[in-house]
C-alpha cells in the first residue's frame, strides 16, 4: 500500500514541476524577460530540494532487517519475553486459571516467604514488620525471584488460629501473577474454613458482577515460610485505596483552601475492638451509632493534600457529613434522597452477596463504602467470607436453630438488631424501590452468574486436590472442631465432604432465595 502512496506522490510532484516549467516557457516566449526566468528557476530548484526528500521520507516502505521482522529487539542481549496472556477475565474460572497461570504439571504455583535472619511475624501491627525476600515459583509467566518486600501477620479472630494469614507490604509497587501493580497483597489462610473455598467461590461470583467497580483477584498458591510448607493458601488484592484498585485519590480544594469535594475509602467496624487514635483522625462515628466506626482507608492523615491537620478535619467533617446524609435518608425511607447520595447498583450487588452467602458479619464488619470525587457513593468492595456459607455456630435467625441451614433471610434480619450493626441493610429492603431493584437483579443472576459459580466449584475441586492433600497433612484438623464450625460441620471428616457441603449450600440457598424473590414472600418484621 505505502507503494502505491509513494508513486502517487512522486507523480503529483513531477506534475508540479510540468506546471512550472510551461509558464515559464511562455512567459519567455512572450516577454523575453530573463529576470523573470531566473527567478522562477531558483523557486524550481528549491521546491526540488526540499519537497522531494519530504515525499521519499513520509511515502517510502520501510525496511526492516531479519531480526526486527522476527520480532527482535536491535539488542541482541536482550532475551525474548513470553508473550503475556490478556488480564485476567472477570470469571478466573479454575481452568483459566490452570491456563494463565500454572505450570504443565498442574501444580498450584510455589510462594515462598523468606525473612530476614529468619525471623518470626509475631503479630498484625505495622511494628511487627519484617524484611522479607519474596519468590513464585510454577507458574508459566509470573515467575519472580528475590522482591524484597515486608510482611507482618494480618486479621483479628483469625490471627490467634494455628495457620496464619499474612500482609506483603512491597516498597513500590509490583504485579504478580499479571494482575495489576500494587503495593499490598494479602495471602488468606482460610484455617477454620475446612473447603478451603469460601472466599475463592464468593469473589469469583463478586468479580463477575458489574456495579462494583472493584472487587479483588484471587489466585491459589502453596506457601512455604522460611523453608517451612505451611499450606494451601489464597493470595488476593488487598483493599486499598489507589488507581489500581480503589481509586479514589482525588480531591478538590478552592482558591481559599476550602474543600469541595473529595473522593474516599470507609471501613465499618466495632469501636470495642479499635480504641482509635486520641486525635480522633482515623475514624469517625454517627449520632446514634456511637458503638460502630467508620474507619479512613482515603484519605488518611499524612495523604497527599492531608499533610496537616487543618485540611484532613476538613475531610473527616466532609465525609462524615456525607454518610449523615446518607444514613439519614436511609433510615428515613427516603428513596430519593437515598438514590441522590448513593449508586442503587451497588447496594443491591453488595446485599445480594452478602445474604446469599449468608455472611455472618455481612452487617457488622469488613463492610466497605467508597466515593469519587463528582460521583454517588458506592457500596463495596466485598470482602471476608470464611465464615459465611454455614460456616458459624454463632449465627442467629436460622431455622429450627440450624446453624449451617442455607434457608431464612440474615443480613437483612441482623441489620436492624444490635447496637453494633449497621442498620442500613434492613431498612432499605422496606423500601419499595429496592426491593423491586434487588428481586429483579437475584432472579437475573440465579440461572446465570449464580448458577456458573456453583458450576465452578467441582473443577477447582480437582485441580487444587493434590495441593489440599498436602495442606491437610500440615494441619491435621479435619476430625477436629475449629472455631466457629457448627456441629454438622464438625461431622464432616473429609476435604471432599467439607467441598461437597459447600456446593450443596450455593445450590440450596440460591433455590431458596429464588423461591422466596420469585413469589414476592413475605421478609420477617420487613415487608
Amino acid at each position: 500500500m505505502r507503494c502505491y502512496i509513494y508513486i502517487y506522490n512522486i507523480h503529483l510532484f513531477f506534475g508540479f514541476v510540468r506546471v512550472i516549467g510551461t509558464k515559464i516557457a511562455q512567459q519567455l516566449e512572450k516577454t523575453g524577460n530573463m529576470l523573470y526566468i531566473n527567478c522562477m528557476k531558483k523557486k524550481l530548484i528549491l521546491l526540488l530540494a526540499v519537497i522531494l526528500p519530504f515525499l521519499l521520507i513520509i511515502s517510502c516502505p520501510q525496511v526492516k532487517s531479519p531480526q526486527e521482522q522476527n520480532g527482535q529487539t536491535d539488542d541482541p542481549e536482550e532475551p525474548d519475553e513470553p508473550e503475556e496472556p490478556d488480564d485476567p477475565p472477570g470469571f478466573l474460572t479454575f481452568e483459566l486459571f490452570k491456563e494463565k497461570y500454572m505450570t504443565y504439571t498442574d501444580e498450584v504455583p510455589v510462594i515462598r516467604i523468606d525473612t530476614a535472619g529468619g525471623a518470626s511475624v509475631t503479630g498484625t501491627s505495622a511494628a511487627h514488620l519484617r524484611d522479607a525476600i519474596v519468590s513464585i515459583e510454577g507458574s508459566k509467566f509470573y515467575n519472580i525471584s528475590n522482591w524484597p518486600v515486608k510482611i507482618r501477620g494480618r486479621g483479628n479472630s483469625t490471627w490467634i488460629m494455628p495457620k496464619k494469614p499474612y500482609l506483603i507490604k512491597a516498597d513500590r509497587r509490583t504485579t504478580i501473577f499479571g494482575l495489576p501493580s500494587a503495593r499490598d497483597w494479602v495471602l488468606m489462610a482460610n484455617y477454620a474454613d475446612k473447603s478451603l473455598m469460601r472466599n475463592y467461590t464468593a469473589h469469583l461470583l463478586s468479580r463477575s458482577l458489574s456495579a462494583i467497580d472493584f472487587n479483588a483477584n484471587v489466585i491459589w498458591v502453596e506457601l512455604y515460610f522460611n523453608g517451612r510448607y505451611e499450606g494451601l493458601y489464597c493470595i488476593q488484592e488487598q483493599i486499598e485505596s489507589n488507581s489500581n484498585r480503589v481509586d479514589v485519590e482525588k480531591y478538590l480544594f478552592d482558591a481559599y483552601g476550602n474543600l469541595i469535594d473529595v473522593g474516599f475509602l470507609l471501613e465499618v467496624d466495632w469501636a470495642s475492638r479499635n480504641p482509635g487514635s486520641a486525635l480522633n483522625r482515623d475514624y469517625f462515628t454517627l449520632s446514634g451509632l456511637s458503638d460502630i466506626q467508620f474507619f479512613l482507608k482515603y484519605p488518611r492523615y499524612g495523604d497527599e493534600g492531608f499533610e496537616d491537620t487543618a485540611s484532613h478535619s476538613q475531610a473527616v467533617t466532609y465525609i462524615r457529613n456525607y454518610i449523615t446524609d446518607v444514613h439519614n435518608a436511609i433510615q428515613g425511607q427516603d428513596f430519593i434522597g437515598f438514590r441522590n447520595l448513593c449508586d442503587i447498583d451497588s447496594f443491591v450487588d453488595y446485599l445480594l452477596v452478602k445474604e446469599l452467602s449468608r455472611d455472618v458479619d455481612g452487617a457488622q464488619l469488613s463492610i466497605f463504602m467508597n466515593k469519587k470525587i463528582d460521583e454517588k457513593m458506592q457500596m463495596g468492595p466485598l470482602w471476608d467470607f470464611d465464615l459465611a456459607f454455614g460456616n458459624a455456630d454463632y449465627i442467629p435467625f436460622t431455622p429450627d436453630n440450624d446453624k449451617s441451614s442455607p434457608e431464612g433471610w440474615y443480613v437483612v434480619l441482623q441489620s436492624g438488631v444490635g447496637e453494633e450493626q449497621l442498620p442500613w441493610f434492613n431498612s432499605i429492603m422496606k423500601m419499595d424501590d429496592y426491593y423491586e431493584a434487588f428481586r429483579t437483579r437475584f432472579l437475573e443472576l440465579s440461572d446465570s452468574n449464580i448458577q456458573f459459580t456453583i458450576d465452578c466449584i467441582d473443577p477447582v475441586r480437582e485441580a487444587i486436590r493434590e495441593a489440599a492433600d498436602r495442606n491437610y497433612q500440615r494441619w491435621d484438623h479435619l476430625n477436629y472442631y475449629v472455631w466457629p464450625n457448627p456441629s454438622k460441620l464438625v461431622a464432616i471428616k473429609t476435604w471432599d465432604g467439607q467441598v461437597d457441603f459447600i456446593k450443596d449450600f450455593w445450590t440450596e440457598r440460591n433455590n431458596w432465595m429464588y423461591d422466596q424473590l420469585y413469589n414476592r414472600r413475605s421478609i420477617p418484621e420487613i415487608r
